[in-house]
């Protein structure tokens, strides 16, 4: 395959992946917006408190399987093994499995706390439980969504996603216009709405197995077709994956609760709406980052090392010209777009969110860096500087929050990304002149 024939192939998955998050980023902004209105500060503070104490675990403890499914099933199916390739699938999902498991058991023992200490609120435990049930519940989505992406079928995940977001909205609409106690209202929703898409996804997964002929091998005995050095290969891919993702992906979580527990459910409610009006920018570049990966995993499993260059070259250009307008209008209308869509209740948000935008819009631009060096096997380096990044942020964030509240944690958010790219791009450049 080409340079150009793999890059329109990587914009028209691209193409599924936009269409359908922008879409499902429209209802899940208009329903921010509902949220922040309706429940206030106080209680849009509780309510992202709650998300923030689970996700946080969550991460912790997620191994990211789809980055195992599409990377290993690339390398044998290149290799002509099949066999080998569904049996790092299987492997990928039982310890993604696992994972969930463990998630939902600390979440049982740590509850307690993240009421009291955290969201504290009356009723914070039972949120924070039924949460983390529904996050368990959608465990293996991550190994079925690595899959459907490793098989092209962008188009059929794109499509689940947006009729999965449909409920999900309506539901809670219908739960903020006619119910006196939405919050715990939501907190069944998700639980519900997870029960009712799971059996939906597994079908999906199963099927599409079964036209590729591999559901009917024997592929939950992985053992059988890995060594144990290939397995011992995948485990430690997945381990590297799972610290520097849950370092990296906590962060997103742990300035909520760093908040949460220095101030008050107020400072969080107004830190929220800088940060969820900020993320816009990120989710600009978000479809080329779902459907990157698995092109760079297939060129580098080739050996093809200038297409890989000149592929992340196009990328590169791409995101420039798509990011660089969006984020002059943002720095200048920041007040206009809060006070608009949100309410001029919320106006403490501003600096907030300006200052958070330097990090976010590096964060966008070079966001093809983490696929790279994923695909480069540099899962070790990536684990490094997302330590080095995560320290960094703590050292910062917990000092800043006390002095300058919740304009000091923006600060902080702002430098880990800087810090977190600048190390990225170092270690990718010095991986390309000792593979090029």
């Amino acid at each position: 395959m080409t340079a150009n024939i793999r890059f329109k192939n990587f914009l028209k998955n691209s193409g599924y992946v936009l269409t359908s998050s922008t879409f499902v980023q429209i209802l899940v902004i208009i329903q921010g917006i509902l949220m922040a209105r309706i429940l206030g500060v106080k209680n849009y503070g509780i309510y992202t408190a709650v998300i923030a104490s689970a996700s946080f675990i969550n991460k912790l403890v997620d191994f990211r399987a789809f980055e195992a499914v599409i990377r290993f099933m690339a390398k044998y199916t290149e290799a002509n093994e099949q066999k080998k390739a569904v049996s790092a699938l299987s492997l990928s999902g039982m310890v993604d499995l696992s994972g969930g498991l463990m998630f939902f058991l600390l979440m049982l023992f740590l509850s307690g706390f993240f009421a009291e200490k955290i969201v504290k609120a009356p009723g914070a435990k039972t949120y924070i439980i039924l949460y983390s049930l529904y996050l368990f519940v959608l465990t293996t989505n991550s190994t079925i969504g690595g899959t459907l992406r490793y098989l092209n079928k962008y188009s059929v995940d794109a499509a689940y996603g947006v009729a999965k977001a449909i409920f999900l909205f309506a539901g809670i609409i219908i739960l903020l216009f006619f119910t006196k106690h939405p919050l715990i209202a939501f907190f069944y929703l998700y639980v519900s709405m997870a029960f009712v898409f799971l059996p939906v996804k597994y079908g999906i997964f199963i099927y599409f197995l079964k036209k590729k002929d591999m559901f009917a091998l024997d592929w939950f005995r992985f053992w059988k077709y890995l060594n144990k050095n290939e397995i011992k290969e995948i485990l430690k891919f997945l381990l590297h994956t799972n610290i520097s993702s849950s370092l990296y992906l906590s962060v997103k979580f742990a300035d909520v609760l760093i908040i949460g527990y220095i101030l008050n459910p107020y400072s969080v409610g107004i830190y929220k709406v800088a940060k969820s009006i900020t993320s816009v920018l990120r989710r600009i570049v978000n479809p080329m980052y779902v459907a990157i990966y698995p092109e760079l995993s297939n060129i580098f499993a080739q050996h093809n090392r200038k297409e890989f260059k000149t592929f992340i070259a196009k990328i590169l250009r791409l995101t420039l010209v798509l990011l660089v307008p969006a984020l002059l209008l943002y720095i200048v209308f920041t007040k206009q777009i809060i006070v608009l869509l949100v309410s001029a209740k919320y106006t403490s948000s501003v600096n907030i969110a300006r200052i958070m935008t330097f990090g976010v819009a590096i964060d966008a631009m070079f966001f093809w860096l983490y696929p790279a060096l994923l695909s480069m096997s540099m899962t070790g380096e990536y684990v490094k500087l997302t330590l080095i990044s995560t320290v960094l942020f703590l050292l910062a964030g917990i000092p800043l929050t006390r002095q300058w509240g919740a304009v000091g944690m923006a600060g902080a958010y702002s430098l880990f990304y800087i810090i977190q790219i600048a190390l990225s791009y170092y270690y990718f450049n010095r991986a390309l002149k000792r593979e090029l």
